[in-house]
């Protein structure tokens, strides 16, 4: 379900966040929250990225992803690295083409608010990558710190929520302290191991 299903009073409003347990309707939750975009809420979590190739340019990072659907490759997500847009761009018969990706698009939601199709895009690449970079720390007994910085204004007053700015991992886990697990799938094909 992408739009909220109309009552006799009127449409649904959208909830800005879920909370409690998640529906389950044909194998999928429902109105997923991304764990590392802040206040970012996807229409499900059949779509995912499964590899991310980076590549350093002289203006930044170039990048394809695959993206798929069910576990089924569909498609790449690509950024040229030169400050120009990323895309999808769907394998021929794709179960997931530009009007499913519209669509998908269409019902995910920042703070309540809709997002565009290269947000979306680049959340599911953050997602896979964050996930990643976690799993690599976690396998050698660190642990990945977010730096967090807010926006200010002249006078030096935050404006809005903070955004992450740099993700670094920490020192090794002293002996006698545990890290907290927070409970994410088993397995990401694709992820390096370090």
């Amino acid at each position: 379900m992408l739009h909220p299903e109309p009552t006799a009073a009127g449409p649904r409003p959208e909830p800005a966040r879920v909370v409690g347990p998640v529906r389950r309707r044909g194998g999928h939750r429902e109105y997923v929250m991304c764990r590392h975009t802040p206040d970012l809420r996807l229409p499900h979590d059949r779509v995912r990225v499964t590899s991310l190739h980076q590549l350093p340019t002289h203006d930044g990072v170039a990048y394809t992803a695959e993206l798929a659907l069910d576990g089924q490759f569909v498609g790449t997500i690509e950024n040229d690295g030169n400050g120009g847009a990323t895309t999808y761009h769907a394998v021929n018969s794709s179960a997931f083409n530009w009007r499913h990706l519209r669509e998908f698009v269409h019902g995910s939601r920042r703070a309540g608010q809709s997002v565009c199709e290269e947000t979306v895009l680049e959340a599911l690449v953050t997602e896979y990558d964050t996930d990643c970079l976690i799993d690599a720390a976690n396998a050698v007994g660190r642990t990945v710190l977010r730096e967090m910085s807010f926006i200010v204004d002249g006078d030096d007053r935050p404006i809005g929520e903070a955004l992450p700015v740099a993700q670094t991992c920490s020192a090794t886990v002293p002996p006698g302290h545990s890290r907290p697990r927070t409970p994410r799938p088993k397995a990401r094909p694709g992820c390096p191991r370090r």
